[in-house]
């Protein structure tokens, strides 16, 4: 007589070491971005000062094509700036700074979970495309844009 098959309920050992490796990562980046990190000054003098003034602009009815906001008066928008992101009207509630680190957290998110459907496409086992995820979120250049410059958060 052949014994039936057992069957595990609830997620596989596998599977719950693979969400620890990604949660991790993020737990780490998150903490990083959330506790401040260095500034980049360029993002915030032009991008970022340029998506706020336009929305801003937009919001009391405004094209946002000249600001009187700076000196005698600036064509808007800077370059580069990030007034057509698609989170760039939560700075109507949101201040700059909050802003640009939800745009990073949300930026970084999205790139593990693209490396995290890469990598099962590929069908790689969860484990082997958790350690993907987390290195592509501790790697240098990733690292660089969280941290250091959001420069590359609008292209």
């Amino acid at each position: 007589m052949i014994a039936p098959e057992r069957r595990r309920s609830g997620p596989a050992p596998s599977s719950i070491v693979a969400a620890a490796v990604v949660l991790g990562a993020v737990a780490l980046i998150a903490a990083a971005v959330l506790a401040g990190s260095t500034p980049d000054d360029e993002e915030f003098r032009f991008a970022v000062l340029s998506a706020w003034l336009r929305v801003h602009a937009l919001a009391s009815g405004d094209g946002g094509h000249w600001t009187p906001l700076l000196g005698f008066g600036l064509p808007q928008p800077f370059s580069p700036n990030f007034s057509w992101h698609p989170l760039a009207l939560l700075l109507l509630v949101m201040t700059p700074v909050a802003w640009a680190r939800l745009l990073v957290m949300t930026h970084t998110v999205i790139g593990a979970a693209g490396m995290w459907r890469l990598t099962k496409t590929l069908h790689l086992r969860r484990l082997t495309r958790a350690v993907c995820a987390a290195t592509f979120l501790l790697a240098s250049p990733a690292q660089n844009y969280v941290l250091v410059e959001i420069g590359r958060a609008h292209v």
